[in-house]
């Protein structure tokens, strides 16, 4: 004879090392302890076992949110590009001007650069494996914004740039550049690091240098913007 707790169904966790159900997205928890330990040692030279211990999970349970170390990876390396292509995407629905639209990608894309450390990942000699050709081609579609940006900005005359392919890549590379040399414990805010490397970027590839307040103003009204 069933009691009323017998017909209730039971919930299914997946309890963490302490025996207690971990409470919030363990996901993201596992993808943050990974993304610690791969700064500090590498990829190569950091363990599931080490990940799973650092996130509070049994090894053995890891495997149900990432199958594979490998997977862990490339979800940490596409996490950096998750926010910079929703601008591409929320950008190419706008009737902003291109140069105000590259301007708004490139302040948002450094500011994202400078709070998400784990974007340095990029830099590590694994990433250019074979099995993390996906996060490239991410990574070429957001690339492609940014020279689709710089050619229509020269067609209204806003940009003016000798080599299409190279200032693409200086753009871009700049941007990036910030997983290098940015450290948050020092006195530069993000926001400020944000300001002053996009107005270096823009103002490159300006036709006329006098245009950049403007570009700055209309991007800035166009996010303030419900």
């Amino acid at each position: 004879m069933s009691t009323e707790s017998d017909d209730k169904p039971r919930r299914v966790g997946r309890p963490r090392a302490s025996g207690v159900e971990s409470e919030g997205d363990v996901r993201t928890q596992i993808l943050q302890a990974a993304a610690v330990l791969f700064v500090q040692q590498g990829y190569t030279g950091s363990s599931t076992r080490e990940i799973a211990a650092a996130a509070g999970l049994r090894q053995g349970l890891l495997v149900h949110y990432f199958p594979k170390k490998q997977d862990i990876f490339t979800a940490l390396l596409t996490r950096s590009l998750d926010e910079s292509l929703a601008t591409v995407a929320e950008l190419s629905a706008s009737s902003l001007a291109p140069e105000d639209q590259l301007y708004r990608l490139v302040h948002e894309g450094i500011l994202e650069l400078c709070v998400d450390r784990s974007s340095s990942l990029m830099l590590l000699p694994e990433a250019k494996q074979p099995e993390f050709a996906s996060f490239w081609a991410q990574r070429e579609v957001l690339r492609s914004a940014y020279r689709n940006l710089i050619s229509a900005g020269c067609e209204v005359g806003s940009f003016a740039v000798d080599d299409l392919t190279l200032a693409t890549d200086a753009a871009i590379g700049a941007v990036e550049s910030v997983v290098i040399w940015f450290d948050a414990d020092n006195a530069t805010t993000p926001a400020a690091c944000a300001d002053h490397l996009a107005g270096m970027i823009i103002g490159h590839l300006l036709d006329d240098q006098s245009d950049l307040d403007a570009i700055v103003a209309a991007a800035n009204e166009a996010l303030a913007e419900p």
